[in-house]
C-alpha cells in the first residue's frame, strides 16, 4: 500500500479536478491510502470527502513559500510516498521545494499550458525558477503532445516528461436527435468557468452577429466566475445588454449534472484563447453533440477539422460566427461531425486508457529512485 497526496488548485469542479477524482478513486480501489489537499472547499472536495480524506491547505502561490516548513511537516506526519500535483506554475514550484526537502517523490500533472504573462521582470523570474526547480520533480504528465513539447522547449528534462491524454467514462448513451421544438430554438452551449481566457466575450459577440438569421437561438453559458468575484460575469452581462441580446443568453453558473444540459445543446462551442486538452470537448463529443473549438494547443489532437468538429482561430469572432451558422443551418453536417466525433472519443480517450497510463507511471515512481536522491 502506498500513501498518495493529491494537490489541486481549487475546491471547485473543473477538468483537472475530474481527472484527479478518477485517479483518486482508482488508487483507492488498488488499496492505496489517499489524501486530497485543496486551498478551499467546493463541489470537488465535497465529492472527494465521500471517498477519502481531504485537507484544506493553501499552497498555490509563490508568496505561500513561508508555508514550506508546515507542508514538510504535513508530508512527514502523513508518511507520504508520492505527491501528485494538479496546480499551476507557482504551486508546482512550491511543491518541488517541499518534496525535495522532505525526500518525497513528486509527479507534476500539467493540465494547462504554462503561462507567465507579459515579459515583465517578475514573469522572467518565475519562468526561470519554474525551469530550474523542474529538476526536483520525478515525472511530469502532460495532457497533450503540444503541452509536452512546450515543457521540453522551456527546459524541462525531456526524459521525465510523459503524455497521458485526459480520458472520460464512455458508457453514456448518445443524445437523441433534436426534436422539432428543440430545432426551432437551438441551444448554443459553452461549458467553462467564466474567464477572459475562455473566450465567452467573443462568443457573445458572435451571437449578436447570428441573431438576425437565428433570432430564436439561445446561448447557454455554463460555469462560474471563480477568479474575479463576479466582475467578469458582470462585464459579460453588460456586453449582452449593449448588443441587445440579453433575452438570448442564460447564465447557468455551476451545474452538477452538466451532461444533462449538454444533451439539450445543438452545438457546444469552446472559444478559449488558450487550452491544453479540455475534458469538456471529450464529454460533448461522447454524447454525440457537434463541437466547435479554437485551434489552440492540444485541441487539434482532439478535433480533426471538418471531420470530427470545426476549428476556428482564437479570438476571431467572424470565424466563430460562420462556423456556428454552418452547424445551425446544416443539420446533416452537424450530425455527421457528431457521429464521427463520438466514434473518435470513445475509441481514443477513455478513462480506462488514461488510468492505465497513470498506473504505469506510479509503478515507475514507487518502484524506483527519486529525483530528490532519497
Amino acid at each position: 500500500m502506498a500513501r498518495i497526496v493529491h494537490v489541486v488548485i481549487s475546491g471547485e469542479m473543473a477538468g483537472g479536478q475530474k481527472v484527479c477524482l478518477d485517479i483518486v478513486k482508482d488508487r483507492l480501489s488498488l488499496g492505496d491510502d489517499v489524501i486530497v489537499v485543496a486551498p478551499g472547499r467546493g463541489p470537488f472536495t465535497e465529492q472527494c470527502a465521500g471517498v477519502t480524506r481531504v485537507e484544506v491547505l493553501r499552497s498555490g502561490r509563490l508568496w505561500d513559500l513561508w508555508r514550506v516548513p508546515k507542508l514538510i511537516r504535513f508530508l512527514r506526519r502523513t508518511r507520504a510516498d508520492l505527491v501528485h500535483t494538479h496546480v499551476m506554475v507557482p504551486g508546482n514550484i512550491l511543491w518541488r521545494m517541499v518534496c525535495h526537502l522532505a525526500g518525497v517523490r513528486l509527479l507534476n500533472h500539467v493540465h494547462a499550458e504554462n503561462f507567465f504573462g507579459r515579459e515583465s521582470t517578475k514573469a522572467k523570474l518565475v519562468r526561470r525558477l519554474d525551469t530550474w526547480t523542474a529538476r526536483w520533480a520525478d515525472r511530469f504528465v502532460a495532457v497533450s503532445q503540444h503541452t509536452a513539447a512546450t515543457l521540453i522547449n522551456q527546459g524541462y528534462p525531456p526524459e521525465k516528461v510523459r503524455v497521458a491524454y485526459n480520458g472520460i467514462p464512455c458508457d453514456q448513451d448518445p443524445r437523441q436527435k433534436p426534436d422539432g421544438a428543440t430545432a426551432a430554438q437551438p441551444v448554443i452551449g459553452c461549458v467553462a468557468r467564466l474567464a477572459e481566457s475562455k473566450g465567452q466575450r467573443e462568443l457573445i459577440r458572435a451571437l449578436a452577429q447570428l441573431a438576425p438569421e437565428h433570432p430564436t437561438a439561445q446561448l447557454w453559458l455554463v460555469g462560474k466566475d471563480q477568479q474575479t468575484n463576479g466582475r467578469f460575469e458582470a462585464e459579460l452581462r453588460a456586453l449582452a445588454e449593449d448588443l441587445l441580446i440579453t433575452d438570448q443568453i442564460k447564465f447557468w453558473g455551476h451545474v452538477e449534472d452538466v451532461l444533462a444540459l449538454m444533451r439539450r445543446m445543438a452545438v457546444l462551442v469552446l472559444p478559449s484563447l488558450t487550452e491544453a486538452f479540455p475534458v469538456v470537448l471529450l464529454e460533448a463529443m461522447s454524447l454525440g453533440v457537434p463541437v466547435i473549438a479554437t485551434d489552440v494547443a492540444g485541441v487539434p489532437e482532439i478535433i480533426t477539422d471538418e471531420e470530427t468538429g470545426l476549428l476556428v482561430p482564437p479570438g476571431d469572432v467572424d470565424a466563430l460566427t460562420r462556423a456556428t451558422d454552418r452547424l445551425l443551418c446544416d443539420p446533416n453536417l452537424a450530425a455527421s461531425l457528431a457521429e464521427r466525433g463520438r466514434a473518435s472519443v470513445t475509441s481514443r480517450f477513455t478513462k480506462e486508457k488514461m488510468l492505465a497510463e497513470i498506473r504505469e507511471l506510479y509503478s515507475e515512481l514507487l518502484g524506483g529512485p527519486s529525483a530528490t536522491g532519497h
